[in-house]
């Protein structure tokens, strides 16, 4: 697949999904319901994502990112600039005539082919 950039820190590596049951007699047992994976059944539990773009964050902005200022986040700035990068190659791959669409210039048609290829195309 490899249509996806990951920008910001290696995750934590969590790639389970756990339930508690509790018991009659007051305890609870923890049953992993499902393991996370990849498109392609690659597990990342314990290792975590490594991102293709590493931005940290400085440690005072990590437990207060809710009320960050936009304009103060690198890794929200970085992942702007990769998708600004990749929607102009997205843009200039659409401009080039499609094998698949036969349709006049500026047709709807057209517009829907462009649109579902930039679609496609971005992280």
């Amino acid at each position: 697949y490899g249509l996806a950039r990951l920008v910001g820190d290696v995750t934590a590596g969590k790639g389970v999904v756990q339930n508690t049951i509790a018991l009659s007699d007051g305890s609870a047992i923890r049953v992993t319901t499902a393991l996370l994976a990849s498109p392609k059944s690659k597990s990342f539990n314990l290792t975590g994502l490594t991102p293709d773009y590493p931005v940290s964050l400085p440690a005072e902005n990590v437990n207060a990112i809710h009320s960050m200022d936009p304009e103060q986040d690198a890794q929200l700035k970085k992942a702007i600039s990769v998708l600004t990068e990749s929607g102009s190659s997205a843009e200039e791959e659409s401009s080039e005539p499609s094998s698949e669409v036969s349709s006049e210039p500026g047709s709807e048609s057209e517009s829907a082919a462009s649109e579902t290829e930039s679609s496609g195309k971005a992280a």
